[in-house]
């Protein structure tokens, strides 16, 4: 065993070359697999936190959502619900139950010479937990119609002020004045189920909102506190038909709802993470059996002399093996490396929470171990089966 891994080392050192390009190829494959799982385990992470907040016995109707996806709950809604969508569902929900309505837009909010362009969040919501919020600090708005007041988001309070500690500070939102009374607490929630980045939007009233658009539709209609959900949402679409001619025009989604969808697509992330992890781990081998397979061929005298001193068929296919395995070890700790510096930067600059999944580790390790192995097999057993005659031949 010692004198196949000195051979194995000795070999390695002898044909860098041949090692550095087998060794691209796992890095590639492994960079990939890790980043993949990296990354679907921070969305899936940041999806589960989402579901742990969501009210069951709430519905939200949404306006209509452009960019083809209307049946995801995290893009984000137009403006196409009405005041008068409002009132008439107002009539038909139990005392108990509350309406809040919202209407998000963007635009440019500046601060000295510091310009931004970011999500305005005009709101009638009057408890910021009422939208899985939570302040950080100051005060969110007493009522709907508060002039001229601002909360923001602790990504915005950062980029735009250059701290979390902004209050009384006076911003511009689309050319007119507002206060800061508060900033939001740090979701790390690129993809909200809201349909706006949390952490980078300014909340303002929604009469403030609508003064801005010049306009009195919102983009969301959110009711609580509902104890006959099905039953709830049929009228809620029979009222909505009567209003709107286009059906487009609005969705109705339960907080049940948005779980079952939040869990298609977390299952549809572990389907695609798996698929691509074998399409690249079956590239992966047939690009290092190929290189291998150039290596026994280029290697046919030592084969055949280290035949001729005694090397039997398990010497030769344990060092070959050796190589494979050494060469994809390598490689694979270098991708998982690469993976890991490139999916903290992505997920801290896009405000997402970090999962340093044990998964990738895993697969990290695991991946170019099996790779190594259906690499190295046929090369391995090609190179044993070299004629002793014909590789000593290679000599003259």
């Amino acid at each position: 065993m010692n004198l196949a891994l000195h051979l194995t080392k000795d070999s390695l050192r002898h044909h860098r070359l041949r090692v550095r390009l087998s060794m691209i190829g796992i890095i590639i494959s492994v960079f990939i697999i890790s980043l993949v799982i990296i990354i679907s385990d921070s969305v899936k992470l940041s999806f589960y936190h989402q579901l742990e907040q969501i009210d069951k016995r709430s519905i939200i109707i949404s306006g209509a959502r452009d960019s083809g996806l209307i049946n995801l709950p995290f893009s984000t809604p137009r403006d196409t619900l009405r005041n008068t969508d409002i009132k008439q569902i107002s009539k038909i929900l139990p005392k108990d139950s509350a309406v809040h309505s919202t209407l998000i837009t963007s635009g440019g909010i500046q601060f000295g010479k510091t310009k931004v362009t970011s999500q305005i969040i005009a709101t009638s919501v009057t408890n910021p937990a009422n939208l899985e919020l939570h302040m950080l600090n100051g005060s969110w708005f007493e009522d709907e119609k508060d002039k001229n007041l601002v909360i923001l988001g602790e990504g915005l309070a950062n980029q735009l002020l250059g701290t979390n500690q902004a209050r009384s500070q006076v911003i511009t939102i689309k050319g007119q004045r507002f206060t800061v009374i508060g900033i939001i607490r740090r979701t790390n929630q690129t993809l909200s189920i809201r349909g706006y980045n949390t952490d980078h939007s300014a909340y303002i009233s929604l009469d403030n909102g609508q003064r801005l658009i010049r306009s009195d539709n919102v983009s969301q209609i959110i009711i609580t506190k509902i104890s006959k959900i099905n039953q709830t949402k049929t009228q809620l679409s029979q009222i909505l038909t009567r209003q709107h001619a286009d059906s487009s025009d609005y969705s109705i989604t339960s907080g049940e709802d948005i779980s079952a969808k939040m869990n298609d697509l977390v299952r549809l992330l572990v389907v695609s993470s798996l698929s691509i992890t074998s399409l690249i781990l079956l590239i992966s081998s047939i690009s290092l059996a190929n290189i291998m397979l150039v290596g026994v061929i280029e290697r046919q005298r030592e084969i055949g002399i280290r035949k001729a001193v005694g090397a039997n068929i398990k010497d030769i296919v344990s060092q070959f093996l050796a190589e494979a395995l050494i060469i994809s070890l390598r490689g694979g700790l270098v991708g998982l490396l690469l993976a890991y510096i490139v999916a903290s930067i992505y997920l801290l600059t896009h405000s997402m929470m970090i999962s340093f999944s044990p998964l990738a580790i895993i697969l990290g390790l695991v991946v170019p171990t099996v790779t190594g192995l259906i690499a190295g097999v046929y090369p391995a057993y090609k190179a044993s089966k070299q004629d002793i005659i014909s590789a000593l031949n290679q000599l003259t």
